[in-house]
């Protein structure tokens, strides 16, 4: 079942997202691309892994802005697929960027839950 997205979440994802772009081609404009996709996709893990873990993101407002929103619109996993044609970066580039990109993940979740479960609002 699926469920509907209020107003205010569509509009948070969109606003995280637009940020989130902008995050990314600033780091785009300061490093190789090939620099700036690791950046970008590692950090990215990092900060929905964080995002994931603590409580303070669990509403579906903050989930939207920060999740789908932000960190949606700073990574480009979607670059991985295309940029093999463009340059030289081959399967086992991709395959680490992925792997790393899980560590980076797990290590947000883990810091995350702890910042998480000692935060005091």
């Amino acid at each position: 079942m699926s469920q509907k997205l209020s107003r205010s979440a569509i509009l948070l994802t969109f606003f995280g997202g637009a940020l989130g772009t902008l995050l990314r081609w600033i780091i785009s404009e300061a490093n190789s691309t090939l620099v700036a996709l690791w950046i970008v996709n590692i950090l990215g893990a990092v900060l929905v892994g964080v995002f994931a873990g603590h409580s303070w993101f669990k509403t579906e407002s903050r989930r939207a802005f920060w999740s789908t929103g932000l960190a949606g619109g700073f990574t480009t996993m979607s670059a991985i697929a295309v940029l093999p044609l463009s340059e030289s970066f081959d399967a086992v580039s991709v395959g680490a960027m992925v792997a790393v990109g899980m560590a980076g993940y797990w290590l947000g979740l883990k810091v995350g839950t702890r910042m998480g479960n000692s935060w005091k609002p």
